[in-house]
């Protein structure tokens, strides 16, 4: 566990000293129960949807705003009934 930890330290510092900046990759959007919902997860779910009903990539960022908060809703909404059947023993 030492060892692990002074090898972040040293990457850590490695990383600082070739001028490389820290990159968001991903981040937690929701969670329910134990099962997380991603950034990229949403924002997977919400370019396929927008090419299912045929928006412009372009939108404003209102509706934008609206429709990732949509896609959010029922990509929670699926999870709870996920979990839901598997507390059941429903097989899917």
């Amino acid at each position: 566990m030492r060892y692990f930890l002074h090898s972040c330290a040293l990457l850590y510092f490695l990383a600082g000293a070739v001028g490389a900046s820290p990159e968001l990759i991903d981040r937690i959007v929701a969670v329910v129960d134990d099962e997380v919902i991603l950034w990229s997860e949403l924002n997977f779910r919400l370019r396929f949807q927008l090419e299912q009903k045929g928006y412009s990539p372009y939108l404003e960022e209102d509706n934008l705003v609206k429709l990732r908060e949509e896609a959010l809703d029922e990509m929670i909404d699926e999870q709870i009934l996920l979990l839901k059947a598997q507390e059941d023993s429903i097989a899917i």
